[in-house]
């Protein structure tokens, strides 16, 4: 048995860490729609965005 228990010992620790994971997913799932979560956003509105926060720091970019 004493040969098992890091095997054990892992899986335990992935078992909780996937009902964590599950448990919190359930509980934004829903909440999603509420807050005017928007998937569908265009490319362009996402690179504009970050672009605009972006700015202030476009001489440190070494492209």
């Amino acid at each position: 048995m004493r040969e098992y228990f890091p095997l054990i010992a892992v899986g335990a620790v992935i078992g909780v860490l996937s009902v964590i994971s599950i448990l919190a997913y359930a509980s934004i799932k829903d909440k999603k729609t509420t807050i005017g979560f928007d998937r569908n956003m265009p490319d362009s509105e996402i690179t504009a965005r970050l672009l605009k926060y972006a700015k202030p720091y476009a001489g440190q970019f070494v492209l």
